[in-house]
């Protein structure tokens, strides 16, 4: 098979499109919250707002690559790594939402339900203690971990 003729197998099929669908979100969300940022900063931190737009595009990124690798070579390491990152980031974040975590750190951080499911939605959830927000970004983290189980295993 030529380098860079496509895959179609079922799980390559769906596994790029859910990794090129979240690489969207991840930058949306990343672009959300530099644009809240730079509006007005004094309603995030900075600290936290650099990290989370850094995490957001890092992700968007590596998704976006990951899709390329799916479709063209069926291999799905990053989107794996990816998947795995994202679902313990919200794992996290339903732990600190279940034990009502405070970092006490005095963090003001407005909360939209439009990044829920990314990673700085996650990192929201986390400040906000939202577990809708953290149980959606476990969820899609174990949607994006499904396919790329079957990619890495030869099936699809």
């Amino acid at each position: 098979m030529l380098a860079t003729e496509v895959r179609s197998g079922w799980a390559v099929r769906i596994g790029a499109t859910i990794t090129a669908l979240a690489a969207l979100a991840n930058g949306f969300a990343a672009s959300w919250v530099a644009i809240t940022w730079f509006g007005d900063s004094a309603k995030l931190d900075d600290a936290l707002a650099w990290l989370t737009i850094l995490a957001g595009y890092l992700v968007a990124g590596a998704l976006a690559y990951s899709t390329v690798q799916i479709v063209k070579h069926s291999e799905a390491s990053v989107a794996f790594v990816v998947a795995i990152a994202q679902l313990a980031i919200g794992v996290g974040g339903l732990a600190a939402t279940l034990v009502n975590f405070d970092p006490e750190y005095g963090i003001v951080w407005p909360h939209t339900h439009l990044i829920d499911g990314t990673v700085p939605g996650a990192i929201t959830s986390i400040v906000n203690h939202s577990w809708l927000g953290a149980t959606i970004a476990t969820l899609v983290g174990a949607i994006l971990l499904v396919p790329t189980l079957f990619i890495r295993a030869g099936q699809g």
